[in-house]
């Protein structure tokens, strides 16, 4: 009797533990909250970061901002952003009294409590990648642009003219004309600044064909250092295609203090 009780719970032990240990699979994949972009206050106290989470039904991931104190590693993060458009890039101001981001594809502020979001950028194109002068006057970001327009009317005409043509035909010369599920086609990225207190965005490469400097993966950048951008002084990369190496690039600039 005892023997058959022990082989007894010898059977339920083991079919516990195979149960426990059920192989990892990809619905176990979708639940795990991705963590990235993490970046610390100039006080050094606190980190803004982004945490993105798998909508299955929607197919596709939706992120937002948390904060956490640099020195509570085991605090709950507060989460700054909510709602159906993702945020992303936070980017503190230089005094950290603000930060700044990306929302629904525009450059959106917000206070260092999370508290008052509002709406920085208004171009038809999109704006990535803010990145903040030291004296935090103006903000720097990127946006992929048709090279012959010389205002968003344009840009926005014309995105609305082929996106209404019946001729959806794709026609390329060059080398990575698609990237993942976007078309690389006639637009370039330009570099744009921005008053930090609110304003008209500026094309620093207005009609010109150049890309700004890109990273590996095609995503081009805006590259102004602080120092730089201290200066009033914001970069471009001129004549460089995405099929061309980084190195090929002529950089040229344009003084913020001109685009008031």
């Amino acid at each position: 009797m005892k023997r058959s009780v022990a082989v007894l719970a010898f059977l339920v032990s083991v079919t516990f533990v195979l149960t426990a240990q059920r192989p990892f699979n990809f619905d176990d994949m979708m639940l795990i909250r991705r963590v990235s972009d993490p970046q610390l206050s100039p006080d050094g106290r606190t980190i803004a970061f982004v945490i993105g989470d798998v909508d299955k039904n929607a197919n596709r991931t939706v992120n937002h901002i948390y904060t956490i104190a640099a020195d509570q590693p085991n605090s709950i993060p507060k989460q700054f952003t909510t709602g159906s458009p993702s945020a992303s890039a936070p980017r503190w101001s230089p005094d950290g009294k603000l930060i700044a981001f990306i929302k629904g594809g525009q450059i959106w502020l917000m206070d260092a409590d999370g508290r008052r979001e509002r709406q920085l950028s208004k171009i038809s194109s999109g704006a990535g990648n803010p990145v903040w002068s030291p004296d935090g006057k103006w903000i720097a970001f990127n946006s992929d642009v048709y090279p012959e327009c010389n205002n968003d009317q344009c840009n926005e005409a014309e995105d609305k003219r082929i996106e209404g043509s019946k001729v959806q035909a794709k026609v390329t010369e060059r080398l990575l004309f698609r990237h993942w599920v976007e078309w690389r086609d006639r637009k370039r990225t330009h570099v744009f600044v921005i008053p930090s207190s609110g304003g008209t965005a500026v094309d620093s490469g207005r009609g010109k064909a150049g890309r700004a400097k890109a990273s590996g993966h095609g995503a081009a950048r805006a590259r102004a250092t602080d120092s730089e951008l201290g200066r009033g002084v914001v970069r471009r990369a001129e004549g460089c295609r995405e099929d061309e190496h980084e190195s090929g690039a002529q950089v040229g600039s344009v003084r913020t203090s001109a685009l008031a």
